[in-house]
C-alpha cells in the first residue's frame, strides 16, 4: 500500500499530482483519495435561496483557505479514474438543502463509485475511531466498502462516549452520522488484480468479509 500525503493543501495540487504519478505509473492508479478538510452548505449567494456546497482548500496565493466548487473536485477525481472517496468534513452529506448541496450526492452523481461523508458535524473522537475501523476492515480485512462502513459505524454505536472540553466525557448517539453513498455496486480490495478495486454487488457484500482477500499492494491513499 502506498500512502501519498499532497501538500500544498490547494484544489490543484492533486491534478498535478495525479498528472506527475500516472506518467510513471499509468492511468488510474489511485484507489483511495482521503480528504480531511471543512465544507460548508448553505445559500449560493447572500440572500439567496438557491442552497450550494463548497469544500475549502489553502488558498494559493493567500493565507487562510479558498472555497471550492465540488462539482469542480468531481471532474478532477474523475479525469484521473479515482473510484473512492473519503470526506473527512462534517456536513460533507448533508441533505436538506437540494441533491445540488450535497457533497456526497454531486460526487455520486458525477460518476465517483462510493463516497463516505458526514451528515451532521462529528466529533474528532468519532471520526478517528469510525476511520480506523473502516480501513482496518477494508484494506486490512478484505471486507466490502459497505461492510466496513457498516461495521465501523456499530463501533460507534456500542461506544457511544466521546471526549469534550475541559477533559470531560459524553455520550453521544452519532453512529448515524457518517454514511455511504455507493453507485449501485459495492467494492472490495482484490489479491487477484494489484493495484485494482474489483466491484460486486451490494446486496453481496457480506460474503466477502474474509482473509481470503486481504492483499491491499499498491492501493494509494491520499490525504489533504
Amino acid at each position: 500500500m502506498n500512502i501519498e500525503i499532497i501538500r500544498p493543501g490547494t484544489l490543484a495540487s492533486p491534478e498535478q499530482y495525479f498528472q506527475h504519478t500516472e506518467r510513471s505509473k499509468g492511468p488510474n492508479c489511485y484507489s483511495i483519495v482521503h480528504f480531511d478538510l471543512h465544507s460548508k452548505v448553505g445559500p449560493r449567494r447572500r440572500g439567496s435561496e438557491i442552497k450550494n456546497a463548497v469544500v475549502y482548500f489553502a488558498h494559493s496565493r493567500a493565507d487562510g483557505t479558498k472555497a471550492e466548487s465540488t462539482l469542480k473536485l468531481a471532474r478532477i477525481l474523475l479525469r484521473h479514474g479515482v473510484p473512492l472517496v473519503v470526506l473527512n468534513a462534517c456536513e460533507s452529506a448533508r441533505a436538506n438543502y437540494g441533491d445540488d448541496a450535497n457533497i456526497a450526492k454531486v460526487l455520486e452523481k458525477e460518476g465517483i463509485k462510493g463516497v463516505l461523508a458526514m451528515s451532521f458535524k462529528v466529533s474528532s473522537t468519532a471520526a478517528s475511531t469510525f476511520l480506523s475501523v473502516l480501513y482496518d476492515k477494508f484494506l486490512m480485512r478484505g471486507s466490502s466498502f459497505l461492510t466496513a462502513a457498516a461495521r465501523a459505524r456499530s463501533i460507534l454505536r456500542s461506544a457511544a462516549t466521546r471526549h469534550a472540553r475541559f477533559s470531560l466525557e459524553l455520550p453521544l448517539h452519532d453512529w448515524f452520522v457518517l454514511i455511504v453513498y455507493s453507485f449501485q455496486e459495492d467494492i472490495f480490495v482484490s489479491r487477484k488484480q494489484s493495484n485494482t478495486l474489483d466491484s460486486i454487488p451490494s446486496r453481496a457484500d457480506a460474503y466477502y468479509d474474509s482473509q481470503d482477500l486481504m492483499s491491499f499492494k499498491d492501493i494509494c491513499w491520499m490525504r489533504f
